[in-house]
């Protein structure tokens, strides 16, 4: 039961992780494209960023204390 939760955990990352990467190429393609400084881009994207990780780090740390009671 623990390594199901492990691989579900680690495939639960790896698809945050493609999704985030490809928010972010699509974000500094656009970025690029309207001629946005990286500052502001930093700027607007660094609070969401952090939001977003925050909470899913947050269920992810939930969900493996509830299934180990």
């Amino acid at each position: 039961m623990a390594h199901k939760c492990g691989k579900k955990t680690s495939e639960f990352w790896l698809a945050s992780a493609s999704t985030a990467a490809a928010l972010v190429v699509v974000v500094v393609a656009i970025a690029f494209k309207w001629d946005l400084s990286a500052t502001l881009l930093g700027t607007a994207l660094s609070p969401a960023l952090t939001y977003i990780t925050g909470r899913s780090a947050l269920k992810t740390i939930n969900k493996q204390g509830d299934g180990e009671q």
